[in-house]
């Protein structure tokens, strides 16, 4: 009878649990097919190979498995005005700052990240910090619009006159700006910054890592009408890892 008594017991807690799993994420028919949007330098090779970023993605979203997705290569602002404006649109590599943290419904993290300073080898205040950047009124520092790297910048005291916002027409738009001497300096994350000068054949002895302005955390993130089931279903509290 005691052994009746605790398996009757035991499948009675499995029942449970079960139950309380599948109220925590919604039914399949209540979620929209979700429109996921990333910035164009991460599209696929010629030869179809996606991105690190893309991948690491693609594990992420295998956490749950009831959602269905479509990826976009887009530009930056576009991604932003879709996110704004759609209960289905998403955005990933989305880096958390003040300004933004209200502004989106941050799901999960994909990867931290360094913001630096670079310059070219022969600028005469590469070695500056930033405390000593900031008292040159005249100084430029190029980032890309409506990105986090300007709202950063600015952050850390650096003027508006100081800042320019670069509207990108190709991915490599900012550091051209710094070997055309435009500006003194940009901001732009580690690896990025590398990836780009290798693209426009820069050798590494020909720049400078600046001082560090920020470090940031990217995140698959939802605007502020994002539908109520993907807000669920993408922020239990089992958070998949990249």
């Amino acid at each position: 009878m005691q052994g009746y008594r605790v398996a009757w017991l035991s499948w009675l807690c499995v029942v449970s649990w079960c139950s309380v799993l599948h109220a925590a994420e919604p039914p399949a028919s209540e979620l929209p097919r979700a429109q996921i949007y990333l910035i164009t330098e991460e599209m696929p090779a010629p030869d179809g190979t996606e991105s690190a970023a893309t991948q690491r993605l693609r594990r992420q979203l295998a956490q749950f498995p009831a959602l269905q997705y479509d990826l976009h290569y887009v530009s930056w602002p576009k991604a932003l005005a879709e996110v704004a404006r759609r209960p289905d649109a998403l955005v990933y590599k989305i880096a958390r700052t003040p300004s933004r943290e209200s502004r989106y419904h941050w799901l999960f993290p994909n990867e931290t990240s360094n913001l630096h300073l670079y310059a070219l080898a022969d600028q005469p205040l590469r070695h500056a910090s930033l405390q000593q950047l900031r008292q040159q009124p005249t100084l430029k520092i190029a980032c890309p619009a409506q990105s986090a790297h300007c709202e950063m910048l600015r952050q850390r005291g650096f003027s508006e006159a100081q800042v320019l916002e670069v509207r990108l027409t190709e991915q490599t738009s900012v550091e051209r700006l710094l070997l055309a001497k435009r500006v003194q300096f940009i901001a732009v994350a580690a690896e990025d910054f590398r990836r780009r000068m290798a693209i426009l054949q820069v050798p590494p002895q020909d720049y400078v890592t600046g001082p560090i302005v920020a470090c940031l955390t990217d995140y698959l993130a939802g605007g502020p009408t994002l539908h109520p089931a993907l807000r669920q279903l993408l922020t239990r509290d089992t958070v998949p890892q990249p």
